[in-house]
């Protein structure tokens, strides 16, 4: 990679260099990335990656980093983490940003009155990484709930909304999974709560409480 850092901050204002990769995995582990650069607007994503097409730099593309294990030698191009958080609530859908955690995604649902998302409720991860791997727990899978999703293909350059179909959903696995695409935002259907708002609560927090006992964190 003979591209400059003069020239990478020419094109990409916000862009790091030599950045620490395990502050930015749940297991804390990998070494520097060359080039570091923190997606907060879903816009910019076509014009950063033409760039290093255009210099042969090497990327990867990750949002929560929940299930990736960073090599300790680091990565020789350009990270980039998808952190666009925006949140849009319309009826009874929900309209997420790839980079919104799922802890965020509940906490919406549950601000405006839906339900639907609190066995989610202590599940790690973004959306992004929902929609890609099909994730899941307590017998809510993200197939059940999908609308449609935004996909930006780095190799054709081409941005479209497909429907739940188009993913072909199976166990923690998609049709975009291993491929180019990537999950700019994605649409999904909830209830309207009718429950009380206290009674709501205490689900999330079971849920909440029970994944803490099966699953501990910290060890």
């Amino acid at each position: 990679m003979n591209t400059s850092q003069k020239e990478c901050k020419k094109n990409l204002p916000n862009v790091t260099f030599d950045e620490s990769l395990a502050k930015y995995s749940t297991f804390k582990i990998g070494g520097n990335a060359d080039i570091f650069y923190k997606l907060a607007e879903t816009i910019e994503l076509p014009s950063i990656l033409k760039f290093c097409s255009a210099k042969k730099i090497p990327y990867f593309i990750f949002s929560g980093g929940s299930n990736i294990l960073f090599d300790d030698k680091g990565f020789r191009g350009i990270v980039i983490k998808i952190a666009t958080r925006k949140i849009a609530v319309i009826e009874n859908k929900i309209i997420a940003e790839a980079g919104v955690l799922i802890s965020e995604l509940v906490a919406a649902s549950f601000k405006h009155g839906l339900t639907g998302l609190e066995k989610w409720a202590a599940l790690p991860g973004t959306v992004g990484g929902a929609v890609r791997g099909n994730a899941g727990c307590n017998g809510l899978e993200t197939k059940n709930i999908l609308v449609n999703a935004t996909i930006f293909d780095a190799e054709t350059g081409k941005i479209q909304t497909v429907s739940n179909k188009y993913f072909k959903f199976k166990y923690r696995s998609s049709s975009i999974k291993d491929t180019s695409r990537i999950i700019l935002d994605a649409t999904f259907k909830l209830k309207i709560r009718k429950i009380l708002e206290k009674k709501q609560k205490e689900i999330i927090e079971q849920y909440k409480k029970a994944r803490k006992e099966k699953q501990p964190t910290g060890f």
